[in-house]
């Protein structure tokens, strides 16, 4: 048994019989054995009797688009789109980490920066203290007045 399209589908020497999907055991069996007992209708005859009324028509030959690919295949297009995606996503990445560099390139030149900053800052400081170290001796070296 097979269900196709909400219905049991039975398949017996060559026959198809369908009930519907809330069939009994027994309904289903009764339209087995009526089917079995009833002789075989060909739906389509043998010889096509009507087919000599069609005319005769030949498929007009594919002309090629102009700058386009032929197709060879399903798995071809299927391979050629794979690869199409593995070749954008490289190039992605390779842009990406041309990105990161970039970035990488800006901190290096704020490293150096700060270092300089901070040098500068740190000499400011120090000749800021000599001075007020220089002015703190000249007041000690001085004579206390009495």
């Amino acid at each position: 048994m097979q269900m196709l399209a909400g219905r049991q589908n039975y398949c017996l020497n060559g026959k198809l019989i369908s009930v519907d999907a809330d069939a009994s055991e027994e309904e289903a069996e009764k339209a087995i054995r009526a089917a079995m007992a009833s002789p075989s209708v060909a739906q389509i005859p043998l010889e096509a009797k009507s087919a000599a009324l069609l005319p005769n028509v030949a498929p007009a030959p594919a002309k090629p688009i102009s700058g386009a690919k032929p197709m060879t295949s399903f798995a071809a297009s299927l391979k050629a789109m794979m690869d199409e995606a593995r070749a954008s996503i490289a190039q992605t990445r390779s842009d990406g980490i041309a990105q990161v560099k970039a970035a990488v390139g800006e901190l290096e030149k704020a490293k150096t920066a700060t270092a300089q900053v901070a040098g500068t800052i740190a000499k400011s400081i120090k000749d800021e203290a000599a001075d007020v170290l220089a002015e703190l001796g000249q007041i000690s070296n001085m004579p206390l007045e009495d």
